[in-house]
């Protein structure tokens, strides 16, 4: 599912991104420092990882309560925790100069808690199996009263999980803070992209992986709990499942990378799979066009100008293609 974090260049700021928060927290975690100089030396390291987190990609902000949340639920000397969680902050909110988050709403909740819960239900599919990915993949948030609920029933599910976990003492505590605080941003209660946020849901999967970092630790912790009380067949049987699952998964990482092989091969296969992005029919449309193949470069305009009838440039691009073909009064 994480082919595209490794194989596409745009994809890597998931992975710098998670580099810079494994850091903080694991800054978070590590042992106390004796004395007071020791502590905020500290804090400042936490907060330059911070800092380089928040600088390559947008989730990184959920750095900002998930290091102050670690540092009081971790710290067995309490009056250290603003040593440790200052300098994140401060560095956050004045250095690196956030954007301004959109004026809340309350008409937008039901929206953005039943995008939360689609996200969830989809991610949850691709989870169990991979199959359906795309370079740019766009949720249409829930409008139907019975998906609607079925969406806010999962996000609710979710919530009541992650509140479950985060009581939790030691890793599961650790992870379950880790996940949601990462996953906020990629279900939309944070809205990366607000001027889309009531109509569709930005989520290609590389953004998932900064949350899956945690998810795996839990589902590993889970695996070795249930573990204990299984007999040795079982166990047995258990692991041979896993291990099939992860060869199928590497084969399905394989097909995918040769799907980045170029623009052609990887806008082709994101239209095959359904994607409605526009930028994705856009580029494979301006591709096309270098082949040339106008008439499929038309029907690729034809149906990116269809999701967003907005964007003058793709209508440019479709006029200029009709042109090349002959047909001057629809391109005019």
């Amino acid at each position: 599912m994480q082919t595209e974090a490794v194989a596409y260049v745009s994809g890597r700021t998931d992975l710098l991104c998670t580099l810079g928060a494994l850091v903080a927290v694991l800054g978070v975690l590590a042992g106390p420092r004796h004395g007071r100089g020791g502590e905020w030396l500290r804090g400042w390291t936490i907060g330059l990882a911070v800092a380089a987190s928040v600088l390559t990609k947008e989730t990184g902000y959920a750095l900002v309560v998930l290091v102050p949340w670690l540092a009081w639920r971790r710290r067995r000397e309490r009056r250290w925790w603003p040593a440790l969680a200052a300098p994140a902050v401060g560095l956050v909110l004045f250095a690196v100069r956030p954007v301004s988050l959109p004026a809340f709403e309350l008409a937008a909740v039901s929206a953005v808690l039943a995008a939360a819960g689609r996200t969830v239900l989809e991610y949850a599919a691709l989870l169990l199996w991979p199959g359906v990915l795309m370079i740019d993949r766009m949720i249409p948030v829930p409008r139907a009263g019975a998906e609607v609920l079925v969406c806010a029933l999962a996000a609710i599910g979710l919530a009541a999980a992650a509140a479950f976990g985060l009581l939790r003492r030691e890793a599961a505590g650790v992870w379950t803070a880790w996940s949601v605080a990462l996953y906020l941003p990629v279900a939309n209660a944070l809205p990366l992209y607000p001027e889309i946020a009531t109509r569709e849901l930005f989520a290609p999967e590389h953004n998932l992986y900064g949350p899956l970092a945690g998810i795996g630790i839990l589902l590993g912790l889970g695996v070795a709990r249930l573990r204990g009380g299984v007999s040795p067949r079982a166990a047995r049987v258990g692991a041979a499942v896993i291990g099939l699952l992860l060869l199928a998964c590497a084969g399905r990482s394989w097909a995918r990378a040769s799907e980045w092989r170029d623009e052609r091969t990887l806008f082709r296969a994101a239209a095959g799979a359904g994607s409605r992005s526009p930028r994705v029919w856009f580029n494979l449309g301006n591709v096309l066009m270098q082949v040339p193949d106008r008439a499929g470069a038309i029907q690729a305009y034809e149906a990116a100008s269809g999701l967003a009838p907005g964007d003058a440039e793709i209508w440019l691009n479709l006029a200029v293609a009709m042109q090349l073909e002959g047909r001057h009064p629809e391109a005019l």
